[in-house]
């Protein structure tokens, strides 16, 4: 005995319905369903459980980030290993030069302007000036080259002096008898000690010449 579904269709006694062709659901239908739910799950598979391409693991692994040491400025501090400059003192500036005599003195045999107040000598030996022996003409003589004439009627000063002797220096004047002591007549001096002198003649008298003497310190050798 066929069954009847309220829609009018009937079903044979295996319990399948028979009738209208249209109204009988789709086989077809439901196949390509099921290989839609298939592909998908498959899909889903292959995306949590694959070779791990989806999830870029053979993608090389990214590098590790470096931090560039920080840069130290330079330190200005002077090393204690440097050596220290050497300091060169500077040269003392030399003494100005000063008057370390002056007054009258007789020539005689000899005077030595070194000592203080200058000593009249009784031989020309350490005498830096002294009465020339000629009777016939007023002269006087001196060290080698320790004697130059001033032609000024100005009295030298010390540089003048140093220059008269180095360019007009002689050891006797007058005894050529060329030319004479007379008073008046300014000479520089140069003593053995090195000590410049300039004397202007108060007196030629023979055996009794007499002289105003200036002498300059610091000693200083031409």
């Amino acid at each position: 005995m066929s069954q009847t579904r309220q829609d009018g269709d009937q079903a044979d006694p295996s319990g399948h319905y028979y009738g209208d062709p249209s109204q009988q659901p789709s086989r077809k239908w439901t196949k390509e369903t099921i290989l839609a739910v298939l592909s998908l799950a498959l899909a889903v598979t292959v995306l949590f459980f694959g070779d791990g391409w989806f999830r870029g693991e053979d993608d090389p692994p990214p590098a590790a980030a470096t931090t560039s040491p920080s840069a130290h400025p330079a330190s200005t501090a002077p090393s204690s290993s440097a050596p220290t400059p050497s300091q060169t003192p500077s040269p003392e500036p030399s003494a100005a030069p000063s008057v370390r005599w002056t007054g009258v003195v007789r020539l005689g045999a000899g005077v030595d302007l070194d000592q203080l107040p200058p000593t009249i000598r009784t031989s020309d030996e350490n005498a830096d000036i002294a009465e020339s022996s000629s009777f016939f003409v007023s002269s006087i003589a001196a060290h080698e080259q320790s004697l130059a004439p001033w032609s000024d009627s100005t009295a030298p000063t010390r540089q003048q002096c140093v220059e008269a002797l180095s360019t007009q220096g002689t050891t006797e004047w007058g005894e050529s008898g060329k030319e004479e002591v007379e008073t008046g007549a300014i000479f520089c001096l140069r003593t053995s000690e090195g000590r410049i002198a300039a004397m202007k003649m108060k007196d030629d008298s023979y055996h009794n010449m007499r002289a105003t003497v200036k002498v300059w310190d610091p000693a200083d050798s031409l």
